[in-house]
């Protein structure tokens, strides 16, 4: 809880710096208009080729085009032409002409490489599967996109074990073929841009990276590493963690319009919008439609388009935006939560609770005033969230202390036996001993005031399955006020489940959960076996009927309560014999024999799941004028003494 905290105390903060994004750069979006106007998706890619070649020609400075471009997109009727291109003869220049030109026409990703060949500064995505490298990769990667990746073996980058490249034709022609992948935290947010992948050895800039580099008439091998600490390209500086990870500036929007102006797709490739406004920008084509891509909460913002995450690191990138952890910030961290501490331990008691409260909450404001003054205006991240919640905490936790002391005191100075008993219940109820609790709150008389402190015991039994102390007390309670709350169904319920309910010591906690309904337990479980009924009981245990939810298997399950029969020495060998009796039973197998599955023990209660076989209790049968045929018995009688012959 108190990392999200942080997370978000740094969203916050972050999000109100006053950086203003970078004007060169521009979003054209694959958005619901543009879906409805040029078609469902996946368009024909001669649209991709159409779009790159308008702003190929209205000079813009570098294109980066997030669609995937994985599987090739083939025409029907392209495999046709080709066969009859085989087929025709060669002197027919009319018919190659015509042929030459079908077969351009269908073959789309010819066009779009085509187009993307000619602009020279288009940048595609491909995609990895992070986590830690196995013996060798699937796959290497192909030779389109080692031309921008690095050698890389000091683990400055975040691991990839498999990845997804667009089709050869695409890559070859592109400027650059580089990862796009978002980095989330616990929460599901984006904070973090991996500059680097590492693939077995060979690290790919992730797609914002590189177009910031051909933005600057840069490649990837003008990229340098200093491991551990910053990327660098050119002049440009990119302060980093430990893996190769900035934490950009995610700009707010002013006015109501986003950080980065967003124009349709459709209206730049129908002429609606000039292609002339993206001279000299970097321009980021991708999906904001409803049905398409994920949107991704960050900080300033409760969902951006894969392609306005470009957008911002980008920016950031080439303004240095950027926020940094020091390496020192974990030292100063800790000597700030150690002064807390010792301001909690030492000064807090020794203040009276007005002072405690405004010094506290002086201290508290210090700190999240300087984590946040450092954020939003030094870009530096020192996490103060959590040394700054444990000022209210300890405060609450003394004042909280202080007023129970005081209470006790009160009430031991009145000399008032009923309030004696009253706190004296309660805090045997705190520490567990409920029958004692019970005791002392007996002793009270019935009144308004005791009511909800006899209820809460009265659920606590029933929490520790000990309907019969649960109904003891909510009968208690019917003497004074039979309307009180539910607890004419608690009584019902406290009765029915005294009678069919797994019991346990006082001590004991819970084994499974129990869920009450109606004047029946649902869902109670005995280890992993879910307890469906009360098959028979005994001088020393009870045997249930069971299911095991792993495998579907219907079981019997054999209890003893140990505790509750021996104690001391006696105890630790009635443990001993009965699982070494158990395991005795297990090994053996027989068909006439019942089969052991498991045996266990839950808080002093030992039991066994066996087979469970459906038959009649023999009492039935010996009773005069029911007793069993000869022949039935002489085969019972000869199916056991088969079970018990020794082995020869």
């Amino acid at each position: 809880m108190i990392a999200t905290l942080e997370l978000r105390f740094y969203d916050f903060a972050g999000a109100s710096s006053a950086r203003a994004p970078s004007s060169r750069i521009a979003i054209i979006a694959i958005d619901d208009q543009s879906i409805a106007t040029i078609g469902p998706w996946p368009w024909p890619r001669n649209v991709h080729a159409r779009l790159i070649d308008q702003l190929a020609a209205a000079k813009a400075k570098t294109i980066v085009y997030t669609a995937s471009f994985f599987e090739p997109q083939l025409d029907r009727g392209l495999s046709f032409i080709r066969q009859i291109k085989q087929l025709s003869r060669p002197d027919d220049a009319k018919l190659a002409a015509l042929i030459a030109q079908a077969e351009a026409t269908l073959d789309s990703d010819g066009q779009l490489a085509s187009s993307i060949k000619n602009a020279g500064n288009v940048v595609i995505p491909s995609i990895f599967r992070l986590g830690e490298p196995q013996d060798k990769p699937d796959a290497p990667l192909p030779a389109f996109a080692l031309k921008s990746a690095l050698d890389e073996n000091t683990g400055f980058s975040v691991a990839a074990i498999k990845t997804r490249q667009p089709i050869e034709s695409l890559g070859t022609a592109a400027a650059g073929v580089d990862h796009l992948n978002q980095v989330q935290d616990v929460d599901g947010a984006v904070r973090q841009e991996a500059l680097l992948v590492n693939y077995y050895g060979k690290a790919v800039p992730s797609i914002a990276l590189l177009a910031a580099l051909k933005s600057l008439d840069l490649t990837a091998a003008d990229l340098k590493l200093k491991v551990g600490e910053s990327v660098q390209i050119g002049k440009l500086q990119i302060k980093t963690d430990g893996a190769a990870r900035m934490l950009p500036q995610f700009y707010k929007a002013h006015g109501g319009k986003p950080a980065f102006a967003v124009d349709s797709f459709y209206d730049v490739f129908s002429g609606k919008i000039p292609a002339s406004m993206y001279a000299n920008k970097i321009v980021v084509i991708g999906a904001t439609a409803a049905a398409m891509g994920t949107q991704f909460p960050m900080p300033g913002n409760p969902a951006l388009s894969s392609a306005e995450v470009i957008a911002n690191v980008i920016s950031s990138i080439l303004n240095q935006h950027f926020f940094v952890q020091p390496g020192w910030g974990a030292w100063a961290t800790l000597g700030v939560f150690l002064l807390v501490a010792a301001y909690i331990v030492v000064a807090l008691p020794r203040l009276s609770a007005g002072l405690a409260a405004l010094i506290t909450f002086l201290l508290l404001a210090a700190l999240l005033g300087i984590e946040f003054s450092l954020l939003s205006g030094a870009a530096l991240w020192f996490k103060l969230v959590f040394p700054a919640a444990l000022l209210p905490i300890g405060y609450l936790a003394l004042m909280t202390q202080r007023f129970l002391v005081a209470g006790q005191a009160k009430t031991v100075s009145n000399q008032n036996p009923a309030g004696a008993n009253r706190m004296l219940g309660l805090a045997l109820q705190g520490q567990g001993q409920l029958d004692m609790a019970f005791d002392r709150l007996k002793q009270v008389p019935l009144g308004d005031s005791i009511m909800d402190n006899l209820y809460s015991l009265g659920l606590e039994f029933e929490r520790g399955r000990q309907f019969n102390q649960a109904h003891a007390v909510f009968e208690h309670m019917a003497a004074y006020k039979k309307d009180y709350k539910d607890l004419k169904l608690k009584l019902n319920r406290a009765r029915n489940l005294s009678d069919t309910a797994v019991s346990f010591s006082t001590d004991s906690p819970p084994v499974g959960a129990v869920t009450l309904a109606g004047s029946a337990v649902e869902n109670t479980t005995l280890g992993r076996y879910q307890i469906e009924k009360t098959l028979g009981k005994g001088a020393m245990g009870v045997v249930y009927l069971g299911h095991d939810p792993r495998i579907g298997r219907v079981v019997a399950i054999k209890t003893m309560a140990l505790a509750k029969e021996f104690e001391g020495q006696g105890l630790v060998d009635a443990r001993e014999r009965f699982f070494r009796e158990a395991e005795t039973a297990g090994r053996l197998q027989h068909q006439n024999i019942v089969t052991i599955f498991d045996v266990g023990e839950e808080h002093d209660l030992a039991y066994i799941a066996m087979e469970f076989l459906k038959g009649k209790d023999l009492v039935d049968f010996c009773k005069s004028g029911r007793l069993l045929p000869i022949a039935t018995v002489l085969s019972i009688v000869a199916r056991v003494a088969d079970a018990l012959k020794l082995p020869d």
